[in-house]
C-alpha cells in the first residue's frame, strides 16, 4: 500500500511545484508534468484495487504498474526540460526525483512480490 501512497504524495508535490511555475509556461510542460503525475496516481491506485483470481487480473495488474513507471520516466525528463528553461531550486528538484524515484522503487517491489505470491497457468 506505500506505493499508492507514495503516488498520492508525488502528484500533490507535483501540483504544488507546477502551480509555482509561470503562466506561460502552462501548456507548454507544467501541465504535462502534472497529468504524468496524477496518471501515475491513478494507475497505482486500479492496479492495487486488482486482486488477481487468474492469469489476466495479473497481466492486468502487472501492466498498469508496468505504465505507471513509463509515466515515472516521462516525468523525469520532463522535469529535466523545466528545469533547463525555468531554473527549478536545486532543493526542490531533489525532493521532487527522491519521491519519483521511491515510487520506482516501490512498484517494482510490487511486481516482483506478486511474481511470488501469485502462480497462474497462462
Amino acid at each position: 500500500m506505500e506505493y499508492v501512497y507514495n503516488a498520492r504524495i508525488l502528484a500533490k508535490y507535483t501540483i504544488q511545484r507546477c502551480i509555482h511555475f509561470s503562466k506561460k509556461y502552462t501548456f507548454y510542460i507544467s501541465t504535462d508534468i502534472s497529468d504524468l503525475a496524477k496518471s501515475v496516481y491513478d494507475k497505482v491506485i486500479r492496479a492495487n484495487a486488482i486482486f488477481p483470481t487468474n492469469y489476466d487480473e495479473l497481466k492486468k495488474r502487472k501492466n498498469l504498474l508496468v505504465d505507471a513507471k513509463l509515466d515515472l520516466i516521462s516525468m523525469v525528463s520532463k522535469i529535466e526540460l523545466a528545469q533547463e528553461i525555468i531554473k527549478i531550486k536545486e532543493g526542490s528538484i531533489i525532493h521532487w526525483l527522491g519521491l519519483i524515484d521511491k515510487e520506482m522503487k516501490l512498484i517494482k517491489g510490487v511486481i516482483e512480490k506478486d511474481k511470488e505470491r501469485f502462480k497462474f497457468d497462462e
